[in-house]
């Protein structure tokens, strides 16, 4: 493994293209890193600027706002660490990286898009605070270690996405009120809560399961909710409770 990369303080922008404030460049992407580290002067990271890196340990400057779409796609990385100040984890930023088990999301985050996790097979666990807003569809697909996925309370918008993983059961935060996407090749998953502020919630979330050969699952919420009717449409045991932690 190489020694550290230290990106040099003042640097603001990082990009993996013709013109000023080329820091990454076809050779420094075959080699190997203990550690990269940016400058707290970093604010800007340009879409897959580090796809296929690979680093034991890389921290991402709070002055980061927006994490780009495939920044670090197809890399290698031990150990990710977003520091408080980003907001936005783009599409598919964090895709298909090897050898990350655990992420710590920052309370700064409030957008979480489409496939940003997906394809990391070794991460097993991840927390989402309840300072998000939105999450995407399909975040967690094909992470075939995952085991669990913590929703914190005030998240609203949460899109599904656990295709090949470990998780047997999911408790969506009661603060959930829209829902998207489905439960479509979770192999593992056994029982999910939605809480009855799940109004708006996707009606191929258990049909797609159907479609595609899963085996049925238990719904767990309150009586006369949308998940009972989805939850009775598709034929699944619907068991009435008050709240998520009464599920199993």
């Amino acid at each position: 493994m190489s020694p550290v990369l230290n990106i040099p303080y003042g640097v603001t922008r990082l990009a993996y293209e013709e013109g000023p404030r080329l820091l990454i460049d076809d050779v420094s992407r075959q080699m190997e890193y203990e550690e990269i580290i940016f400058p707290d002067t970093l604010t800007e990271i340009r879409g897959e600027s580090l796809e296929g890196i690979r680093v034991g340990r890389i921290e991402i400057p709070g002055g980061v706002k927006y994490i780009p779409i495939g920044f670090l796609r197809y890399g290698k990385v031990s150990e990710l660490v977003l520091l408080e100040g980003t907001e936005v984890i783009g599409p598919g930023a964090f895709s298909n990286i090897e050898g990350l088990e655990i992420i710590c999301i920052p309370s700064s985050v409030r957008w979480i898009y489409d496939n940003a996790f997906t394809g990391c097979k070794d991460l097993q666990r991840i927390t989402i605070p309840g300072t998000v807003e939105k999450i995407g569809e399909n975040v967690f697909d094909w992470c075939e270690n995952l085991t669990e996925v913590v929703y914190k309370e005030g998240i609203q918008e949460i899109g599904c996405g656990y295709a090949d993983t470990q998780i047997k059961r999911i408790q969506f935060p009661e603060s959930t009120v829209r829902m998207c996407g489905s439960l479509a090749y979770a192999g593992k998953l056994e029982r999910v809560y939605i809480p009855a502020g799940a109004v708006e919630i996707d009606d191929k979330i258990f049909s797609l399961r159907e479609k595609y050969g899963d085996d049925p699952i238990t719904v767990y919420g309150q009586k006369g909710s949308r998940a009972e009717e989805l939850a009775v449409r598709s034929g699944y045991e619907f068991i009435e409770v008050q709240s998520g932690d009464e599920m199993p």
